[in-house]
């Protein structure tokens, strides 16, 4: 029975550090996931080869909320809609608290680009991990310029990719 008993502990104790290495630590009252409509978001991409750059995310709501993984990407052009790129994200380790007023950021890179050209600027259209609704995000140069430019085609054989990383939180 004693056997039994401390089996049952340390399976309790190996399941709770691993919930504590995924989530965080589970404080009391802590934020609710974000939803779309607690933040603004905006695409800010190098137009370099790879394209490259961040989404930041402004919580505009009056509560604090959280950002969970790395948002799921889809790209679209104004002209024909979603491009065919295969996107990474989705689930990760970690969480990003995000206060009322303050910014988090993500990362995103595409690559290889082999399709036709595209029409007109191109937009982001993202949705946060656990939420049905997305968001569509405009993407812009350093000088807020709308981007409408590709990466360059590198493999025909390969499919084009879209890659985002992981919240973080950002400084004004």
């Amino acid at each position: 029975m004693r056997f039994i008993l401390m089996f049952l502990i340390t399976v309790g104790a190996i399941v709770a550090a691993a919930i504590f290495l995924y989530y965080g630590p589970l404080a009391i009252g802590a934020a609710d996931a974000c939803e779309p409509a607690d933040l603004s978001a905006s695409a800010k991409w190098q137009t370099s080869d790879p394209l490259s750059g961040s989404i930041r995310f402004l919580n505009q709501s009056g509560k604090a909320c959280s950002l969970r993984g790395k948002p799921e990407l889809r790209l679209q052009d104004a002209a024909t809609g979603s491009l065919n790129v295969s996107s990474s994200g989705g689930a990760a380790f970690g969480r990003t608290e995000l206060a009322p007023g303050k910014t988090a950021a993500a990362s995103v890179t595409w690559r290889n680009w082999c399709g036709a050209a595209l029409n007109g600027p191109l937009y982001l259209m993202l949705r946060l991990p656990g939420s049905e609704n997305e968001m569509l995000v405009p993407i812009v140069d350093a000088a807020n310029r709308p981007v409408a430019t590709f990466p360059a085609c590198e493999d025909p054989n390969s499919a084009s990719s879209l890659e985002a990383g992981g919240f973080k939180t950002s400084v004004p």
